[in-house]
């Protein structure tokens, strides 16, 4: 069997900026919808599960992977005892022509066992690494991670993935600076000197999200921040979160994380 081919299970740190290990998860168990703030990849080695990626539902098995970046959401319910591999790291450690393609496309596959078996070797080359004090051991586990993302590019897409147009570059790294505040697409159109038709469009083609279902993953990611790291009034928290008022936010925390910002606090 594929697990069988994993020569370490300990969990490892790097840095305290990476952490790979392989991890067993009992049936019936759930991760509820989540998101990181790392890089995060996982390949099921044995048993069956259903993985929710940004509002899509899966069944995933041995050889499936997927790799969530910083504004991926996903769940991940074990239907039969599951093992997998997971690695989790910052985008600084990938080559930046790499690094580059994450926040615009999204990572789903399942690999051929051969190419499975592939994929575990690295990734017991990446743990005895990790665990030697040989030279130029940073560099090496550079490479290996990025070699196993380069795996999923590759497996993702049948052409050559390129990065985002410049305008959906510009919008993003605009709205890291700015979902705070009151931002609309009109906005940022013109901010950008695009007309907002042209710039909607675009953001839904490359993001896979609408303007406003991107802003609002952002708004959402740090308000769970919030709820998890702060005693703030949920109140408090939406109107930090950049949320108009309570009743919006409360309106969109149920829609997308399926249950109530209280409850999420009390679960986490």
């Amino acid at each position: 069997m594929i697990r069988n081919l994993m020569k370490y299970e300990q969990a490892v740190d790097f840095e305290s900026k990476m952490a790979y290990y392989k991890h067993e998860i009992p049936a019936g168990t759930t991760y509820p919808l989540h998101w990181h703030d790392f890089i995060e990849f996982e390949i099921i080695l044995s048993g069956r599960a259903k993985h929710i990626y940004n509002d899509q539902e899966y069944i995933v098995n041995a050889g499936s992977a997927y790799m969530m970046c910083y504004y991926d959401f996903h769940e991940l319910t074990a239907e039969t005892d599951v093992v997998l591999f997971h690695m989790h790291f910052d985008k600084n450690v990938l080559n930046p022509k790499i690094a580059q393609l994450l926040d615009y496309n999204k990572f789903h596959c399942h690999f051929e066992e051969n190419e499975t078996q592939r994929i575990v070797r690295k990734i017991n080359e990446l743990l005895e690494e990790t665990n030697s004090e040989a030279p130029f051991q940073s560099i090496m586990i550079e490479n290996i991670i990025n070699e196993l993302v380069i795996a999923m590019l590759r497996k993702c897409s049948h052409k050559e993935i390129q990065p985002a147009p410049l305008p959906i570059q510009q919008a993003v790294s605009y709205l890291n600076e700015h979902f705070l505040e009151k931002v609309t697409l009109e906005e940022l159109a013109r901010h950008l000197s695009f007309s907002p038709d042209y710039l909607g469009k675009l953001f839904k083609q490359q993001t896979g999200n609408s303007f406003n279902e991107y802003l609002n993953m952002m708004r959402l990611k740090y308000a769970c921040n919030l709820l998890r790291s702060s005693n703030m009034t949920i109140k408090e928290i939406s109107d930090a979160s950049g949320y108009r008022s309570i009743e919006y936010f409360m309106y969109v925390f149920k829609r997308k994380m399926l249950m109530t910002p209280g409850d999420y606090r009390k679960l986490y």
